[in-house]
């Protein structure tokens, strides 16, 4: 399929606190240049600051990085509320203002439990909202918690990013049955063949979110799975945009 549109879930930015992983992309404008090179459109986007570091600081970071540049959309890292560290008077007037659209937990990373006691107000608040939380399995957030949390706040949007490469859709399948706001995205989906076609042909592709995982991963190698994937153009066009273009356009703040 040529001229298809992406738009990726799941890209960062800076530098890591532990060096030579992988090859960072420090700014937002290498970032663009980068998605110039492997013609991705848009990206949902955040800073490494703000697992590796503060979430307070990292998103301060992150704002300032994607200010003024349309093609980028920014995610926020969160923290229980009852802190006052993130989540403060005025808080999505403020998401609004800095193009936040998204929302990121790394509650291994940051040592806190992540459920309804700590979260429970603001999280249906944004159930309410329909902003999407991004939970990370490559960055300690395990599948147990992903049900659990999915289970306390069902009407959550609800993203399953990094998903590793062990059979990842026995624990898929079950979640997309119950919760219709539950969503994967595909940059490790298809490290086992036919992962994603398996998943269209049960499911279709409305929980299908395309991204990279870059800088830690190719973009190209990404992109060439979707654009050869064994799916409709149609179901392809969902992915690599519209599924994402969607929840975008729904988020209320």
């Amino acid at each position: 399929m040529k001229n298809l549109e992406f738009f990726d879930a799941n890209v960062f930015i800076g530098s890591p606190m532990i060096v030579n992983v992988y090859q960072p992309v420090e700014s937002a404008i290498k970032l663009l240049e980068a998605m110039d090179n492997s013609v991705i459109k848009r990206a949902l986007v955040w800073h490494i600051a703000q697992h590796d570091s503060s979430a307070f600081y990292g998103n301060a970071l992150l704002s300032g990085e994607i200010k003024g540049k349309e093609r980028l959309y920014g995610t926020w890292t969160i923290l229980p509320a009852q802190t006052g560290e993130i989540e403060r008077d005025g808080f999505f007037e403020e998401m609004k203002k800095n193009r936040i659209y998204g929302l990121r937990a790394f509650p291994e990373a940051h040592k806190y439990v992540f459920n309804r006691v700590s979260m429970g107000g603001f999280l249906d608040e944004v159930s309410e909202r329909k902003i999407p939380v991004f939970l990370s399995i490559g960055r300690g957030t395990g599948w147990d918690k992903i049900y659990d949390i999915m289970s306390q706040f069902p009407y959550l949007t609800c993203v399953a990013c990094d998903v590793g490469s062990w059979s990842p859709i026995r624990n898929i399948l079950p979640l997309f049955d119950k919760y219709p706001n539950f969503y994967v995205e595909t940059s490790m989906l298809s490290l086992h063949e036919g992962n994603m076609e398996f998943i269209v042909r049960r499911n279709g592709s409305k929980n299908l979110l395309f991204g990279t995982g870059f800088p830690e991963k190719y973009m190209e190698s990404n992109t060439l799975e979707l654009l050869h994937a064994e799916i409709s153009d149609v179901d392809k066009k969902n992915i690599a945009y519209m599924n994402l273009e969607k929840i975008i356009s729904g988020v209320k703040l």
